[in-house]
């Protein structure tokens, strides 16, 4: 699942609505347009069956626009106030989302991007409780441009999806800044931070996970989300118990007169192969990261959040790995 940024959001919006102003697009399962948001009940409904019919895939909602009548702008009320009212009827995290205000031909639109990795999505019945209603609860799905009820199958795979996910317990996490004047990469007041996360996996199977670097996306921030950088880059896995492993044995070699640097031992739990980790038994893995961050903002701070969603295999089911407690750290590198 590719990372948005709120400048790719805006240049997707505007595209989308390009093309409908030219007359060749169509609402898919991704996209949708709406002339605007009036009822909270239907528009959580809506977003609950788009999000599970993506599959943690990301939805994007154009706010101002039809696809009859083109671009025909809006006046959006006040977000912060008016999407608590959409997330009330949730059943559990609604979908993250980033919202942008965009203008095209003088007339102002909000697309908002929502992040559907972490199905499923349930909506409270709104009659719930009136006389003869006894649904409480429903998991909306959007199949094409028609909004239903999700069928038996279609939550199994859901379901499915889910129980793939290996457990996973946060053991560390720190961060530090780099320096900048070693490196080059201080742009105006974004400096370079380098973060790492240990954390123990562990299967629920005796099938392989394969993570993918290059799928890799998240975003790290200060726990009062003054700024909040989704632009992180430079992945790099390692097995915290080979690193552990070679040590011990460069240290014995070191003892018994061998050579400095030992062969390393093989580690027949997890292997990288540059582009993925594969993961073949309970295991300790490191993950290295770069970002750029705000200066104030990191020094006002002293812990951070971050969450990471790493999409495994060919279905790209979503494993999120989050902590709200990251050390900042001294010294140059993590």
């Amino acid at each position: 699942m590719q990372n948005l940024t709120p400048r790719q959001v805006e240049i997707l919006a505007i595209q989308i609505l390009e093309h409908l102003e030219k007359g060749v697009f169509r609402e898919d399962s991704l996209v949708e347009l709406k002339r605007e948001l009036t009822d909270p009940y239907k528009i959580a409904r809506r977003i609950a069956g788009h999000c599970n019919a993506a599959r943690g895939d990301w939805v994007l909602w154009i706010i101002g626009a039809d696809e009859n009548d083109g671009v025909v702008g809006w006046s959006p009320p006040d977000l912060a106030e008016f999407l608590p009212k959409i997330w009330r009827f949730f059943d559990g995290y609604p979908p993250s989302f980033i919202d942008v205000n965009v203008e095209y031909n003088r007339k102002h639109c909000t697309a908002l991007a929502f992040n559907a990795n972490r199905p499923p999505y349930l909506v409270r019945n709104e009659s719930f409780g009136n006389k003869g209603v006894v649904i409480e609860r429903e998991i909306p799905w959007r199949d094409g441009t028609r909004l239903r009820s999700a069928t038996r199958d279609e939550v199994i795979r859901l379901l499915v999806d889910q129980t793939k996910l290996p457990d996973i317990e946060i053991l560390s996490s720190q961060a530090s800044q780099r320096s900048s004047k070693q490196t080059g990469e201080s742009q105006n007041d974004l400096i370079p931070i380098d973060i790492r996360i240990e954390f123990y996996a562990m299967l629920k199977d005796e099938k392989p996970v394969v993570l993918p670097i290059h799928r890799i996306s998240g975003w790290f921030s200060d726990p009062s989300k003054e700024y909040m950088s989704v632009d992180i880059a430079n992945f790099f896995f390692q097995s915290d118990e080979r690193r552990q492993r070679v040590a011990r044995q460069t240290l014995e070699y070191a003892r018994n007169g061998g050579p400095a640097f030992p062969t390393p031992p093989a580690d027949d739990s997890v292997r990288f192969t540059g582009s993925e980790a594969i993961i073949y038994r309970p295991t300790n893995i490191g993950v290295q990261m770069s970002t750029m961050f705000d200066r104030k903002t990191w020094e006002k701070f002293s812990l951070f959040e971050i969450q990471l969603v790493l999409p495994m295999g060919v279905d790209r089911t979503p494993l999120i790995i989050s902590d709200k407690s990251v050390r900042k750290t001294g010294g140059n590198r993590v």
